[in-house]
């Protein structure tokens, strides 16, 4: 429109002139020619979008709160759930349960899958009952759907690559969510997916109860003592072993797994639904012999390989090679609850 303006006045200035004005009229055509020009050219810089900040060029380490633990990053969930990076004991990135746990300052979770490793194009398990998980690789998508009776009271992913980890933290009541990732790499964008570790706390809702019986629980394999005691020892053979741990002598509320771990041997103790760790101290006691051991009682506060408090399952520990393992755990198992 204003070409044509610019065309019109032009036109107009040559035609409608006489010799007289001829300087005078050509000056103005001029002045309204180069005004309308400027116009245009505004016109054209105004119109001009500002261009579309880049997220992957957003800073990824945002600020590090006053008590030096929490590391907002910038890869926000789909739900609108900013990620953390928190400190922890190991160098390669890798966060357990518990210290997610410590650095939101909260009890401890009353379970996690473990740390599931992320192998090609599968995880190298599965994920605990009533989960649904899906990845490209680098995004984690998620959903629960809890036990009847049950609700989601507080839940965590921690979310691994390269070599860090973003921690995903939901409160009650949140059963999915997606685009989960780990934080940037060197090049400016997530890191591939190594490794994936859910924690989470269930809580009773609506008219379920939930009731335990302490027992005591042992790795499942030869007897102490042919009669009398039915506690039992286990035999390694420096392969991976799974055993069943048995509460009460035939309750079965979960695994025992032995893995060779260099010189050691790795014990991962993970119990199923039906299993507590009991709230005392030095609820895992593991003995090791290098020989079959005496045929008599075993007494566990006097084994000597290892003793400590578990607060979450799966519970691991590295420890010394043995030809044979004695595995003990004050545990509670799931009963059914008196009526009123």
């Amino acid at each position: 429109m204003l070409l044509i303006i610019v065309l019109f006045l032009y036109s107009y200035s040559y035609t409608h002139i006489t010799m007289k004005n001829y300087f005078s009229v050509k000056s103005t055509a001029g002045s309204v020619i180069m005004a309308a020009l400027l116009v245009m050219v505004g016109c054209t810089q105004f119109e001009t979008a500002e261009p579309a900040l880049d997220n992957s060029q957003s800073v990824e380490v945002l600020n590090e709160q006053a008590n030096g633990v929490f590391f907002p990053n910038a890869r926000i969930s789909y739900g609108n759930v900013e990620p953390v990076i928190i400190d922890g004991e190991n160098n390669g990135g890798n966060r357990t349960c518990a210290e997610v746990a410590a650095a939101r300052e909260i009890p401890n979770f009353q379970y996690s899958s473990g740390r599931i490793n992320y192998e090609g194009s599968a995880f190298s398990k599965p994920f605990p009952a009533g989960f649904t998980i899906t990845t490209d690789g680098t995004n984690v998508s998620w959903s629960f759907t809890p036990p009847p009776g049950y609700c989601l009271d507080a839940i965590a992913f921690i979310v691994k690559g390269s070599n860090a980890a973003n921690v995903y933290y939901y409160g009650p009541d949140i059963y999915e969510d997606s685009r989960l990732t780990s934080p940037n790499n060197a090049s400016g964008g997530a890191a591939g997916l190594s490794n994936l570790t859910i924690c989470y706390t269930l809580r009773l809702c609506g008219d379920v109860k939930e009731c335990f019986r302490d027992e005591t629980a042992w790795a499942f394999g030869s007897k102490y003592i042919t009669r009398g005691n039915w506690a039992t020892y286990v035999q390694y053979s420096n392969v991976v072993k799974t055993v069943k741990l048995f509460a009460g002598q035939t309750y079965d509320i979960g695994n025992v797994t032995f893995t060779p771990s260099g010189d050691d041997v790795e014990i991962k103790i993970e119990l199923n639904e039906f299993g507590r760790f009991q709230d005392i101290a030095e609820n895992v006691k593991i003995q090791g012999y290098a020989l079959i051991p005496a045929a008599t009682n075993p007494s566990p506060g006097l084994f000597t390989t290892h003793k400590a408090k578990a607060t979450e399952s799966p519970y691991t520990v590295v420890v010394p090679r043995f030809n044979y393992y004695g595995v003990h755990v004050d545990a509670a198992r799931a009963v059914e609850c008196p009526t009123d």
